[in-house]
């Protein structure tokens, strides 16, 4: 009888169709300002934690296009739903699965009291179709099939719809998941989080994947760039080895809050028997690693370390800001080159950058090796013997930290 039953012609078939998707927007129309005040909270919620609009947008843009995907994915799933009578039976194929009741045994149609699950967008009733026992066969959510449809199986049937007649019947006729309709919620609640965090989890993911991304991406660009310059023939102190192991003297290192947004902190090593580094090749090679600039991608600082001596540890570091006064690293290091320093420093960091507040700050920094008090006075009067050393801010520590002068006074009150 199965096989016959499936090849005979059905006298009346229901479909679901689009009126999922049409109930889904009139819930929408209907609710929209409940839905953008739910939006501006957790927008602005979230933009407190990332401090980032366009990460912010992007987030509410994954969390609401999840949800309405999946509620559009629900629509398109259960628009497949059918019930099919034929001569023998009836058939209900919802989600994929098929549920068969002899024709015979179909005892009635009962319309249940309005959902709230319709969003009360319609009139939401579930109907429950029950065997001649008055259990039920199955429960069908009226407001996403055809209006009229159920009452056309019903005079099909021959039968005569009815409402439940009291509240002990419809709890006896729903499903075990809307008897217990606050657990369910709580349950959907917790789904629906779920669902949210991972999706932001999976948002958060694919973020610092294009970060990344664009951060290698921008260190290969530089590299390219500037590497191909860096020739033993132009730049006679530049540092091709380490321990005997060959390598670049060149290092990027990159960082960005959002792909188009990267910042690259640009180094180049030198080594060479002089204690001073060269002034000439210094701000070359400075001007030479500010000096690339594509969309999306910033040099915002570039060093040079010059080391002249290992076992001493004689040390020079020079930082800029690219876009900081470059006139001031400039005189300094050509006065350096012109006057070394004695073994009494054994190393000198000089800093131009822009503060918070738009004002251009120089610092030169040094370490004295022992904590002495000649060594550390000659490294104060070397400092202050700098023509330009009220233009900078001057410090002086020595390598144990057992002293220092964080603010070198060359006046000498």
């Amino acid at each position: 009888m199965s096989l016959r039953a499936r090849t005979q012609p059905a006298d009346l078939t229901l479909r679901a169709g689009a009126t999922g998707h049409r109930v889904a927007l009139a819930n929408l129309r209907k609710n929209w300002p409940s839905a953008v005040t739910l939006v501006v909270i957790w927008g602005g919620y979230s933009y407190r934690n990332n401090d980032s609009w366009s990460q912010t947008l992007v987030n509410a843009g994954l969390v609401l296009g999840g949800v309405l995907g999946a509620v559009a994915v629900y629509n398109a799933l259960y628009s497949r739903s059918t019930v099919v009578l034929t001569r023998d039976e009836l058939v209900v194929t919802r989600m994929g699965r098929r549920q068969r009741l002899p024709r015979a045994e179909v005892g009635g149609l009962v319309r249940g009291s309005t959902s709230s699950l319709s969003m009360s967008s319609v009139p939401g009733f579930y109907w429950f179709i029950t065997d001649t026992r008055d259990e039920r066969f199955v429960a069908l959510p009226g407001w996403l099939f055809p209006d009229g449809a159920f009452e056309d199986l019903s005079r099909e049937l021959g039968i005569r719809p009815r409402a439940v007649t009291d509240r002990e019947e419809e709890v006896r006729l729903s499903p075990l998941w809307m008897k217990n309709v606050l657990v369910t919620g709580v349950l959907s609640a917790v789904v629906l989080i779920g669902m949210v965090a991972l999706v932001l989890q999976g948002a958060g993911a694919w973020q610092d994947w294009r970060q990344e991304r664009a951060e290698r991406a921008a260190e290969s660009r530089h590299v390219a760039q500037v590497e191909p310059r860096l020739t033993a023939s132009r730049y006679q102190h530049l540092k091709f080895s380490e321990h005997d192991v060959a390598t670049s003297p060149l290092t990027v290192s990159a960082s960005a809050e959002e792909p188009a947004d990267v910042r690259l902190r640009s180094a180049i090593a030198l080594v060479g028997t002089h204690r001073e580094l060269p002034a000439a090749e210094t701000m070359d090679l400075l001007a030479l690693q500010c000096a690339p600039s594509e969309p999306g991608a910033e040099v915002t600082r570039a060093s040079v370390t010059y080391e002249s001596d290992d076992d001493l540890g004689y040390e020079r570091v020079v930082d800029l800001e690219c876009g900081a006064d470059r006139k001031v690293v400039e005189e300094w290091l050509t006065w350096a080159e012109e006057h070394p320093a004695t073994s009494a420093i054994g190393q000198l960091t000089l800093e131009s950058t822009i503060g918070h507040d738009g004002e251009l700050r120089r610092e030169a920094q040094m370490w004295v090796p022992d904590a002495s008090d000649d060594r550390f006075r000659a490294a104060v009067e070397y400092m202050c013997a700098h023509p330009g050393a009220d233009e900078v801010d001057l410090r002086v520590n020595d390598e144990d930290f057992t002293r220092s002068l964080d603010v070198v006074d060359c006046s000498g009150g």
